[in-house]
């Protein structure tokens, strides 16, 4: 069978800013001829497109005679194959030309990554990685850290490095971490997806772990090795710790108090 067709629609691996000049990630929806290689088209969407829609505007683009229909998304099989009787619909987690269209758009914006791009997928794996966007993602949800009613927070970590942490004077979520002589090292924030790596949001989709549109958890670092693994499992200790700390009357004293992330011990849950 000769008519061999892909299609997908994921988060676009670069960012730019929207029509209303904000920072932001589109969604491409992207069909190649997996035949000979070639891209049949490529769209571009602030939001995903419905599958429904997506659909028809597929079997409106495609020839009529029957070929085959690669999804990379099982989900969508039986809405194409109402739509597209003449097609064989199959699921194809990475069809090869598709990738490769992938690959070369990340190759050619690579050098376009600001000191604010991650991928946490890719730095330290899915564990960890969920770990830091459910505890995100937790955190946003309460109220409590909003105020920027506590004062004088100082943190030690596992490796008994301390800080100061401080949150927004206006109340919005998030916090960051300052070295004892004032200098900013580590931060923890809600803003646009723009910063958040396309297949770190692709692993938040598959795990339906939804964020509000614009509050997307990102991080930003001034610490000469970057992100590491221990400041990302700092900043997870601390999405965890600061609301119970929040609640105690003893957090809201004057003098304020000392977080401290001890070293895990054999025996310890990971």
């Amino acid at each position: 069978m000769s008519n061999i067709y892909s299609l997908t629609q994921r988060w676009s691996p670069f960012a730019g800013n929207n029509e209303k000049g904000m920072p932001g990630r589109p969604h491409l929806q992207v069909v190649m001829n997996e035949s000979t290689g070639e891209k049949v088209i490529a769209n571009m969407t602030d939001e995903p497109v419905h599958v429904m829609d997506l659909a028809a505007w597929v079997a409106e683009l495609l020839p009529k005679e029957r070929g085959e229909l690669w999804l990379d998304k099982l989900a969508w099989s039986p809405v194409f194959r109402l739509l597209l009787p003449n097609y064989l619909v199959k699921f194809e987690a990475r069809p090869p030309h598709l990738h490769r269209f992938f690959q070369e758009i990340e190759e050619k914006t690579r050098e376009q990554r600001t000191t604010d791009d991650y991928c946490l997928l890719e730095l330290f794996g899915a564990e960890l990685a969920l770990q830091f966007y459910r505890n995100a993602w937790d955190y946003l949800g309460g109220d409590s850290l909003r105020s920027g009613r506590l004062q004088a927070i100082r943190f030690q970590n596992d490796q008994g490095n301390a800080y100061e942490v401080f949150f927004d004077p206006q109340g919005e979520p998030g916090f960051g971490l300052k070295d004892l002589e004032g200098n900013f090292c580590l931060g923890m924030s809600y803003g646009t997806p723009a910063f958040v790596a396309a297949v770190d949001l692709e692993l938040l989709e598959a795990t339906r772990i939804d964020f509000f549109a614009n509050e997307y958890p990102w991080i930003l670092t001034r610490q000469p090795e970057g992100l590491t693994a221990q400041s990302l499992g700092d900043l997870i200790w601390l999405l965890e710790h600061l609301p119970r700390f929040a609640r105690k009357k003893s957090a809201h004293r004057s003098g304020g108090r000392t977080l401290r992330r001890r070293p895990k011990q054999a025996g310890d849950p990971s």
